[in-house]
């Protein structure tokens, strides 16, 4: 006698799958929020004033010594992630100042902080705003229901560490999404628990 096939387990949502269906819409809601003209109108800028401040950062970190410099500037690269300020010129100037080695884990410490403190910022005090903006739009629902129900918060409960920490690595492989854009659609937009986006971040 033929034997009855074995039942199918319930499909789960795939993280990659999720997170290439995410991926546009995130860009989508980035492209239309006022911090993204913000962040263009900086970059576009007279190269003036921005050269003058990275001076005075370099001469406030020369000042500080080879502990509190590097802190300074950590704290410095923090404050401009969050800000949503293009980082690319701090980066390098980190390398010429410490080197590859220190330099690197100064903007590695200093990113991770800026990004944990502007997805915190998503949820708590910013969060009006982005609702305000982008809130109840096509892109919006869609991103919110694509990357919770990956994120395995679609049912109600909170994502595993885990899933979490998968779709976060995941989406920031995408060179489509900027990095401190991501930061307040990933804390605007899913359940995602602090530790696991702040770790994948890192």
């Amino acid at each position: 006698a033929a034997h009855p096939p074995p039942p199918q387990p319930h499909a789960t949502p795939r993280l990659p799958t999720a997170a290439a269906t995410a991926t546009p819409t995130l860009l989508a809601l980035a492209l239309a929020s006022p911090a993204f003209a913000a962040a263009n109108d900086a970059a576009a800028a007279a190269p003036g004033p921005l050269a003058a401040l990275l001076a005075a950062l370099e001469t406030a970190v020369s000042a500080a010594g080879p502990v509190g410099g590097p802190l300074l500037y950590a704290a410095s690269y923090a404050a401009a992630v969050t800000a949503l300020v293009p980082a690319s010129p701090l980066t390098l100037l980190a390398g010429a100042l410490f080197g590859p080695v220190l330099g690197t884990a100064v903007v590695s410490a200093g990113a991770t902080a800026g990004a944990a403190a502007a997805f915190s910022l998503a949820r708590g005090a910013a969060a009006p705003a982005l609702a305000a903006r982008l809130g109840g739009t096509p892109a919006w629902d869609k991103a919110a229901t694509v990357l919770r129900a990956a994120s395995g918060g679609g049912g109600g409960g909170e994502p595993s560490f885990t899933a979490a920490f998968r779709l976060v690595a995941l989406l920031r492989l995408s060179p489509a999404l900027p990095f401190s854009l991501l930061n307040y659609a990933l804390g605007a937009l899913t359940d995602l628990p602090l530790a696991p986006y702040t770790l994948a971040t890192w």
